[in-house]
């Protein structure tokens, strides 16, 4: 899958970005005006849910920070959605190299033979 973004350079515009797997987002490329509360919710779960997967893959194969800067303007919105794709870079890049060392509390019986 691949994702296409061009970032805008001014700050009164989202950057227009499209996939293979969701084509054009809804908020793509639009004015912050334009902007309504449900748009502003999809724009942060993109947000939430890329920086994520990016940290998570650049973790998995080594390139730690490659994609670590999002593809919003520093002062888009007053720089939260950036904030927001960066926090969860990080979370996924921490998830995907924490190794899983908790156990299940019913494991015993979740693995007993029947």
């Amino acid at each position: 899958m691949g994702t296409l973004t061009v970032l805008s350079k001014d700050p009164a515009y989202l950057p227009q970005v499209s996939s293979n797997s969701n084509g054009v987002e809804c908020w793509s490329g639009l004015h912050v005006d334009q902007l309504t509360p449900e748009l502003t919710q999809r724009l942060y779960e993109y947000a939430r849910s890329e920086g994520y997967l990016q940290g998570w893959n650049d973790s998995v194969y080594e390139r730690l920070g490659e994609n670590r800067q999002s593809p919003f303007h520093p002062a888009l919105l007053n720089g939260e959605p950036q904030r927001v794709w960066q926090q969860s870079y990080e979370v996924g890049r921490t998830e995907q190299s924490t190794p899983a060392d908790y156990q299940r509390d019913d494991d015993e019986d979740y693995y007993r033979d029947e």
